[in-house]
C-alpha cells in the first residue's frame, strides 16, 4: 500500500501494511523453527524471535525501495495508534501484547532510520495511513508532509557508510543483507533529492 505525494519529493509507504503483508512468513518461520512457547504464544522480547521479524520486515522494506518506479524517495510511515485498523494475526492469535508490539516496531523503525538511507517517520497524531491517502489537501496532511521533508533534509546531509548496518546484521545474523544488497538500496535511496 503506497501513497504518492506529488506536491513533495517523497513517496509515503505504510509501515504497518509492510508488517501485515509479511506476518505469515514470520509466523511460518517461528512455527517451523519451534520458536513458539507451549501455549503457541510469540515472545517478541526474545532475540531469536526478533531476528525473524527483522529479517522479513527489513527485506520487504528494502525490496519496496529497490522496486519503486517513482522518481521520489520512499519514506516509511508508522503510527502506533492505528494498529487496530490492520489484521494482525500475530497479535490476535499468538497473544502478542499490542503495546509491546508497537514499542518493538517503533524501536525497529528508529534503528532502521539510523542505519539505512531510507527515511522512517513515526506519526504522533490520530491520522492513520488510510486517511493520509484521502486527504491530500488537508492542512494537517500538509503539516505532516512539511515535517517529513524537514526531517528528510536533515537526514540527506548524513553520509551513509553502513557501518552501523553491518553491526546490526552481524548481531542478528541477517546474512541476506550483504554489501551488494545495501549498495542497491543506497543508490536507489540517494538517487533523488
Amino acid at each position: 500500500m503506497k501513497c504518492v505525494v506529488d506536491n513533495g519529493r517523497i513517496t509515503l509507504v505504510d509501515g504497518l501494511s509492510i508488517i501485515e503483508q509479511c506476518q505469515y512468513d514470520i509466523i511460518s518461520d517461528l512455527e517451523m523453527y519451534e520458536m513458539l512457547d507451549k501455549q503457541r504464544h510469540i515472545n517478541i522480547n526474545k532475540t531469536e524471535t526478533q531476528r525473524v521479524f527483522y529479517f522479513y520486515i527489513l527485506k520487504n522494506i528494502c525490496d519496496i525501495v529497490m522496486s519503486s518506479n517513482s522518481s521520489t524517495r520512499c519514506v516509511v510511515v508508522f503510527n502506533s495508534d492505528c494498529v487496530e485498523d490492520y489484521s494482525f494475526d500475530i497479535i490476535k492469535l499468538y497473544n502478542v501484547d499490542t503495546d509491546k508490539f508497537c514499542s518493538f516496531v517503533n524501536r525497529l523503525f528508529k534503528r532502521m532510520n539510523n542505519i539505512l538511507p531510507t527515511q522512517f517517520y513515526t506519526q504522533h497524531n490520530q491520522m492513520c495511513f488510510k486517511q493520509l491517502e484521502d486527504t491530500h489537501s488537508n492542512g494537517e496532511f500538509i503539516e505532516l508532509i512539511n515535517d517529513i521533508l524537514s526531517q528528510h533534509d536533515k537526514k540527506t546531509r548524513k553520509n551513509f557508510t553502513f557501518e552501523n548496518a553491518k553491526k546490526f546484521i552481524d548481531k542478528y545474523g541477517l546474512t541476506y543483507l550483504n554489501n551488494e544488497y545495501f549498495s542497491q538500496v543506497k543508490i536507489k535511496s540517494l538517487m533523488y533529492k
